[in-house]
């Protein structure tokens, strides 16, 4: 990555994948290599240059893995997960890798991706029943000094479908004492956990 070196990147990248196989691949190796990136990138050691270099290969591996995958239709009788960016969020890897993670699983996923304004979350949640837990990741927006404006507008939209979220943005944020409907996590590792747990239904 800092030497900007694609060939031996994917080399890499497609070793372990024949080695370990897809899953364990993205699982154990491209989980990590996410998050070390974006410690990285948030501490100024690499660029973004170098951040979108890196970012932009691993979206390519995970749209193929993607598509290889089973989709399966979030119902009331199969309710599965919403994932979205906030409007004008364009950091799209971790919430890739989240939906690798979930349809890896067998969940039923809908994955609505960058900058999606509130009101086309709206009449998706008015159907009683049909998700699990709406997922999201703030990065830059909303910013600190409006997520609590967001948490405002987007709480009631949700009517009581739980939230779980990562990301810089929502640091040093519980949720505003809702906690019954928001779950913050501390990074897109331990997000990825509790999606992967028996009992992450709720």
């Amino acid at each position: 990555t800092i030497d900007l070196d694609e060939p031996t990147f994917t080399a890499i990248l497609d070793a372990c994948i024949h080695e370990m196989g897809e899953n364990e691949t993205f699982t154990k190796i491209v989980g990590g290599f996410i998050h070390q990136v974006g410690v990285l990138w948030q501490t100024d050691a690499i660029g973004v240059a170098h951040e979108h270099f890196a970012s932009n290969l691993i979206k390519q591996k995970l749209y193929t893995a993607l598509d290889r995958l089973p989709a399966f239709v979030a119902t009331t009788k199969n309710p599965g997960y919403l994932v979205y960016l906030p409007d004008q969020e364009m950091h799209e890897l971790g919430l890739l890798y989240v939906h690798y993670i979930l349809k890896a699983k067998g969940e039923s996923v809908v994955y609505l991706g960058q900058s999606v304004p509130l009101e086309y979350l709206e009449p998706l949640l008015r159907e009683k029943g049909r998700w699990k837990s709406v997922v999201s990741i703030w990065t830059t927006n909303p910013d600190t000094d409006r997520r609590e404006s967001y948490w405002e507008q987007l709480e009631p939209i949700l009517a009581g479908v739980p939230f779980w979220v990562t990301g810089i943005g929502s640091h040093e944020w519980s949720g505003k004492g809702v906690h019954d409907d928001a779950l913050v996590f501390p990074d897109l590792r331990s997000l990825c956990e509790g999606l992967l747990e028996p009992s992450a239904t709720v």
